[in-house]
């Protein structure tokens, strides 16, 4: 057999590895793998996330989904949104690669349950902090008529293991473009962090006050420790929890008062009710939100 018979018979070289040096898996998202990268032109360590077709997608809808979170990133430059650096189709296996800047601190929730779980917990002050970046991420977004559909601490990284260190939102795989006055329709996002309107029956209507809701969740968590819908129950299985936990989502029962929230101040409490209020014509815009007196 020639040297050329030998060489044409070989698998092509994935252009990911033509661009950088993968070092190691950081994590996984909504459909794609994350790992640790370096850019062989400018030794630069980088977050490589690719996106992967699930079996039941058609080519369209994988398309479509890479370029909803592209496109999202190619429109936000924020302090508190991951940076874009690069993105491309590895042509030899049809993957899709999205390169953005490293965040070396971890996620929000793995510093929740540290927090927590050491009894520590958090002061309104940091609470208010986390918060406000969060909000002006979301408004910068809404802004551009971007909906993140998907907020989550597991969302939400630190560039640096610092205390102090800035935050960015990550993982835009479900953020959906939303014009004023129109609404989405498609189902997505995590149940505890989901607003009422994505959950009941009938049509499906949502806008941007969807992910006024999930940060309103995420205020929950920081200031108590707990979800705002989910109890430890002991007599059921992980379906019918879920069950209960759409059901007192849409009934918007959410308890401020007892346990840790007897010791949080009350225009802390307002806040959350405010952003979990269930009708979303009365819950505040992200914009609204930062101008409330406690933030």
């Amino acid at each position: 057999m020639s040297s050329d018979e030998t060489t044409s018979e070989q698998p092509a070289r994935p252009i990911i590895t033509e661009k950088y040096k993968l070092l190691g898996k950081l994590g996984q998202g909504n459909y794609g793998h994350v790992y640790l990268a370096q850019d062989l032109e400018t030794n630069e360590k980088v977050a490589a996330k690719v996106l992967f077709k699930k079996p039941y997608w058609s080519a369209t809808e994988f398309q479509t989904r890479v370029a909803k979170e592209v496109t999202a990133l190619q429109q936000v430059h924020h302090r508190n949104i991951i940076k874009l650096l690069n993105h491309f189709r590895d042509e030899n296996d049809e993957r899709y690669w999205v390169i953005m800047k490293l965040a070396t601190g971890g996620e929000l929730m793995d510093r929740i349950l540290h927090r927590f779980e050491n009894g520590k917990g958090y002061t309104e002050a940091e609470v208010s902090r986390i918060i406000s970046d969060v909000l002006s991420a979301l408004k910068h977004m809404h802004d551009r008529r971007i909906v993140h559909c998907d907020l989550k601490p597991e969302n939400i990284l630190f560039e640096t293991p610092d205390e102090d260190s800035n935050l960015c939102i990550v993982d835009l795989g479900f953020a959906s473009l939303c014009e004023d006055g129109e609404f989405l329709s498609k189902f997505q996002g995590t149940l505890d962090y989901m607003a009422p309107e994505l959950l009941g029956r009938g049509q499906r209507r949502y806008n941007a006050k969807a992910d006024v809701w999930s940060v309103g969740c995420l205020l929950y968590v920081l200031l108590s420790g707990a979800l705002p819908f989910r109890r430890r129950w002991s007599d059921c299985d992980a379906r019918t929890a879920d069950i209960r936990v759409r059901d007192l989502i849409l009934k918007g029962q959410v308890d401020t008062e007892s346990g840790p929230w007897q010791s949080v101040a009350p225009a802390a409490k307002q806040l959350v009710i405010l952003m979990l209020s269930k009708d979303p014509e009365r819950r505040p815009s992200a914009a609204e939100c930062l101008e409330n007196e406690w933030l």
